[in-house]
């Protein structure tokens, strides 16, 4: 997936090329262009572990994190209804990430739930 920001691009019409504003920041004057030439590749999950069969699964999901990815984000909401009150789900979840975490890209888990 590549992101481009829609909002800091300008067309010039003359030679046909984008144009990328400067940024000055605290760090000196930042090239948006150079910030995003490269493709930034990511992972999401979320919604899951719900069940006994998912959270089985989950360790393997981890694992099937693709190579290439830059990051990878859990986004929360890892309870069953029945689960409310525990947290086994939260503590599934990091465990499969610490026992794998000289073989992932850094990840980001927002533990959140709907309840």
């Amino acid at each position: 997936m590549t992101f481009r920001p829609q909002t800091a691009t300008s067309l010039n019409a003359t030679s046909n090329q984008t144009t990328f504003p400067n940024i000055t920041s605290p760090f000196g004057v930042i090239s948006p262009r150079a910030a995003y030439r490269d493709p930034v590749n990511f992972f999401v999950m979320g919604d899951a572990p719900y069940s006994s069969i998912e959270r089985d699964r989950f360790p393997h999901q981890v694992e099937n994190i693709p190579s290439d990815a830059d990051f990878a984000v859990h986004v929360g909401d890892m309870k069953g209804v029945d689960e409310c009150s525990s947290n086994g789900p939260y503590e599934l979840v990091s465990e499969a990430f610490l026992q794998r975490r000289n073989y992932l890209p850094p990840v980001f888990l927002t533990p959140g739930e709907w309840v």
